[in-house]
């Protein structure tokens, strides 16, 4: 094998997959970070708008699992070891501080590592969005400059008379939206 310059090595002849060419497309990128925030948001929304039945499926359920728990271990420490009833509690209460403390180091160990890859997916996530962001303005920004330097100025003049007829009544409507919405919120 030659290393001359003239020989080029061996070129990367990977395919590029189909989901990896629909993300280099920054409108589709863009659409599916809102789609995933509308979720985000509708799930939070839903489970703020249910808080009594949450709390109370909580409230209920998790004493009674606990309450079973406790009385399974107090059978077993009477009946299999063989204690006392004052001491199988002993044992009982002793067995669930020491379980609640292994199920407290896990939950913060999970929750450093959950932090850290959060942390690592939020930058690739951020420089995803971001360069998706400045590609999709960059195009639209472009051909939208493309657009007006290939009119003539007549044809401006019409154009600008044409955003400012429409622009008004959009604005009218839409400030009369966010003024009944901050009506009813007061």
């Amino acid at each position: 094998m030659s290393t001359s310059p003239d020989r080029p090595q061996r070129e990367n002849t990977a395919v590029p997959t189909a989901k990896a060419e629909n993300w280099k497309q920054p409108a589709l990128t863009l659409l599916k970070g809102i789609l995933w925030v509308a979720l985000v948001v509708a799930a939070a929304t839903v489970l703020a708008m249910n808080y009594e039945i949450v709390w109370e499926v909580l409230a209920e359920f998790v004493p009674v699992v606990f309450e079973v728990l406790e009385e399974s271990l107090d059978t077993f420490y009477e009946k299999v070891v063989r204690l006392s009833p004052m001491f199988a509690q002993m044992a009982t209460a002793y067995t669930g501080f020491v379980a609640l403390l292994v199920v407290l180091y896990l939950v913060i160990r999970k929750g450093i590592k959950a932090y850290r890859k959060a942390q690592v997916k939020k930058a690739e996530l951020t420089e995803v969005y971001v360069n998706a962001w400045e590609q999709w303005y960059g195009s639209i920004q472009a051909a939208a400059l493309n657009w007006w330097n290939g009119l003539d100025f007549p044809s401006k003049i019409v154009a600008v008379v044409a955003f400012v007829l429409l622009g008004i009544p959009i604005a009218l409507l839409l400030s009369f939206v966010l003024g009944s919405l901050v009506a009813e919120l007061l």
